[in-house]
């Protein structure tokens, strides 16, 4: 109960803690509307942590970076997340994540690098308005992304400046990569690409950045 009287607390680092003996965990974070930044990775958590029904995340409104990595979260983002309308950065890499990512309209950077993502279409990439940096290396895409699913969105086409998918990428380099107008950092290394490089990326006038 030390916690509670820490109205002006921003940050709290939870990351390895066991939280099968903190049954009150819930009522303590409600104790905090000040936080700001919340790191819970290595936590065993897992999807039953994180349902409505446990863990009422709307009630962390205030929550502008949360780190949930390295944890068992399998299958789809918690939907609980969605709620969360501060969140600018949040941590999901080394999970078992695989199903389509919500989009979540304030989030400016998210990491899902080291899931279960066979296809790149899954990451929603054609469709944030607002993210500026996505990262998802390691997930190792079966599929080499057809012409035909690349409609990116008009908003989306002008918000994302980093892009990270090193050791995730197989085949041709996706041409749609030189529609993200203001893509500053490119990394596809690591991957087994083939063939030639699109011209399209030559037409990133920002461009800092291209690791292949």
């Amino acid at each position: 109960g030390f916690l509670k009287n820490m109205t002006s607390l921003a940050f709290l680092e939870l990351s390895h803690f066991n939280f099968s003996l903190a049954w009150n965990f819930v009522n303590l974070l409600n104790m905090i509307p000040s936080l700001s930044k919340l790191r819970l990775s290595s936590c065993g958590l897992d999807k039953t942590f994180l349902s409505p029904h446990h863990l009422n995340f709307s009630t962390l409104s205030n929550i502008q970076h949360l780190d949930l990595s390295r944890n068992f979260l399998e299958g789809m983002v918690p939907p609980v997340l969605t709620n969360m309308s501060s969140l600018r950065v949040l941590d999901l890499s080394w999970n078992i994540l695989y199903s389509s990512v919500p989009i979540m309209p304030s989030l400016l950077e998210l990491d899902l690098s080291a899931n279960s993502f066979k296809q790149i279409e899954h990451l929603g990439i054609w469709r944030w308005c607002h993210l500026k940096q996505l990262s998802a290396s390691f997930n190792h895409f079966e599929i080499e992304m057809i012409e035909s699913l690349m409609n990116i969105s008009e908003c989306a086409q002008y918000a994302l400046e980093r892009l990270d998918l090193h050791g995730s990428l197989n085949g041709t380099i996706p041409e749609p990569f030189g529609r993200f107008a203001n893509l500053r950092d490119i990394d596809l290394s690591v991957s087994e690409l083939t063939g030639s490089i699109p011209e399209s990326l030559g037409g990133l006038r920002f461009l800092e950045v291209l690791d292949l």
